[in-house]
């Protein structure tokens, strides 16, 4: 009996790297860190190490039939987009071909017309038409947009503590959990926090506090109901600029 074909997916984020491995009926999967961008660099590297990372706890064989990559922190540029699918067959053994990450997210979603919503540390929305041609909202990154994302939910959320802190705020509960986020208080903890590579991620892990406190508190309520709204806000106008 041939041995069935092996195919990887990968759907990379700013906060976690997720692999699958697909023979026949057998799924394996792995995990790896997130990429933010960092200055001075174009991020093959680093994207190759969080596969190479993901793809440790697998089995490989010695060649794979394809890879798909569909990451946040895919290069824009031709000539580090093609040097990272290079990189990434010779890591996993197979022709790799790398994309952005709400096109995988729709694919895998609808595999034709219409809108998807990808929504993580980050938020994308691409909306398909018939004939296969697509149109994009957002995707501007944390500093510019991100709207309704687990970035923007869990800035909002640190936000409205340091405000209950100063007195220019309503009382919330998350100000209990916020010194846990940012280290402390203190000078020392801030400039830690700040100086955390993984910035975007740490900000964005403070969300599921948010979304938790939600059920019992005003603020953290209003948080989410915008996050909600910004969403809604943005299917719209993707949906509205859909091709025939």
């Amino acid at each position: 009996m041939a041995t069935p074909d092996t195919f990887i997916s990968i759907d990379g984020g700013k906060s976690a790297l997720r692999l699958l491995v697909a023979t026949g009926d057998r799924r394996q999967t792995g995990a790896g860190p997130g990429m933010s961008y960092r200055p001075g660099e174009d991020g093959v590297e680093r994207i190759a190490d969080a596969v190479r990372t993901a793809a440790a706890g697998v089995e490989l064989p010695d060649r794979v039939a394809g890879v798909i990559a569909g990451l946040t922190g895919v290069p824009g540029d031709p000539g580090p987009r093609r040097a990272l699918a290079r990189r990434l067959g010779e890591v996993l053994g197979g022709p790799a071909l790398v994309a952005e990450d709400v096109h995988l997210a729709h694919a895998g979603a609808l595999n034709g017309p219409g809108t998807v919503l990808c929504v993580g540390t980050g938020t994308n929305v691409l909306a398909m038409g018939a004939g296969g041609e697509y149109t994009t909202v957002e995707g501007w990154g944390p500093a510019l947009g991100d709207r309704g994302s687990g970035y923007a939910i869990g800035l909002a959320g640190l936000r409205a503590a340091t405000a209950a802190l100063d007195g220019v705020g309503p009382a919330t509960a998350l100000t209990e959990p916020f010194r846990d986020a940012v280290g402390g208080g203190d000078l020392g903890g801030l400039q830690r926090f700040y100086r955390d590579p993984d910035l975007v991620a740490r900000i964005a892990g403070f969300a599921p506090v948010v979304l938790a406190a939600a059920a019992d508190d005003a603020v953290a309520l209003a948080i989410c109901d915008a996050a909600v709204a910004d969403l809604v806000a943005l299917a719209a106008a993707a949906a509205a600029r859909q091709p025939d």
